[in-house]
């Protein structure tokens, strides 16, 4: 799309706003021209305004390619993986999430209450004392395994937008098949 500067000999204010608005003008100058370099200014702005507006676009494109990337990483990895924000409603949940909390989406609930006890407690105490540090540890989880749980805060952005954290809990309980040994 091109930038369109209207130089009308019909300089009144209806004209110019109907030309801004109605043709998507982006700039509007009156005939006579005062000087040429009036007019060269605004085919300056305009390209100026452009190649901003193209390099808005690409970079747009570049973050949703990221996103998309990044939401398959997510999806396919074998950990479950929780994000939350500052007031504890899950924002982001893999399959591999959905699948140990025993949920079919966990996204839009509150985390407190889809959180087994052992992780809820857990969670509570990082939040407490902990704060913005990162954490690791294992915890006790039904059906004898042991979840090593990774925390991390979502920082905030400029803002004060955002914030919460990340969750992402592996099963380390190493079992035996039945009638085996070690040795």
């Amino acid at each position: 799309a091109l930038e369109v500067i209207v130089v009308s000999g019909a300089g009144t204010l209806e004209s110019a706003i109907s030309s801004m608005r109605q043709s998507g003008a982006f700039d509007y100058l009156p005939k006579p021209l005062d000087k040429v370099s009036d007019l060269s200014l605004a085919v300056e702005r305009a390209s100026e305004y452009r190649r901003i507006r193209l390099e808005r676009e690409q970079l747009m494109a570049q973050v949703t390619a990221e996103r998309e990337r990044l939401r398959s990483v997510i999806a396919h990895a074998g950990d479950a993986i929780l994000a939350a924000d500052a007031e504890g409603v899950v924002i982001a949940a893999n399959p591999a999430a959905c699948h140990l909390l025993g949920q079919e989406t966990l996204v839009g609930q509150d985390a407190w209450t889809r959180l087994p006890p052992p992780i809820a407690v857990l969670l509570a105490h990082w939040q407490a004392f902990e704060g913005q540090r990162p954490a690791v540890t294992e915890v006790p989880y039904p059906g004898d395994a042991v979840q090593m749980v990774s925390l991390t805060s979502i920082p905030r952005n400029e803002q004060e937008q955002g914030g919460g954290w990340v969750m992402v809990l592996r099963d380390i309980a190493f079992r035996l098949e039945p009638g085996r040994t070690l040795g």
